[in-house]
């Protein structure tokens, strides 16, 4: 994944990151939502939210801006962080998408950080 910013001095950081955490971080499954096909049979329906699940690597924790930096994520919020170059490529955490980590299903209900060269994403959660 990655960019081609930092790929430019010759290191991309999205790799190398997955590289060195990536065997001791937890699997967690990003359950992404996209609007289906319309039933032809019955048009009524509406289109259907349809999931489709993503196993990445990731944990939840809870965001200190003095680790993580000053966001619009307030201080003491439920987030997870999922390194970047675990998702497939084009796939991003986007706001009512879902993550199930640590046996439990969170929603995404906030906005999704993105790190430098999209090493890692950090969302913020409910659930």
């Amino acid at each position: 994944m990655g960019t081609e910013l930092f790929k430019g001095f010759g290191v991309d950081i999205a790799a190398e990151l997955l590289s060195a955490l990536g065997p001791g971080t937890p699997e967690v499954t990003l359950l992404s939502r996209s609007v289906g096909a319309e039933d032809p049979t019955d048009l009524t329906a509406g289109r259907p939210i349809v999931e489709t699940p993503h196993v990445c690597k990731g944990f939840v924790d809870t965001y200190d801006s003095r680790r993580m930096g000053e966001s619009v994520i307030k201080q003491g919020t439920r987030v997870i962080l999922i390194i970047g170059d675990s998702l497939p490529t084009g796939v991003i955490p986007e706001n009512e998408d879902r993550i199930i980590a640590e046996g439990s299903t969170f929603h995404l209900t906030g906005p999704t950080l993105r790190y430098p060269a999209g090493a890692t994403y950090i969302v913020e959660v409910r659930g």
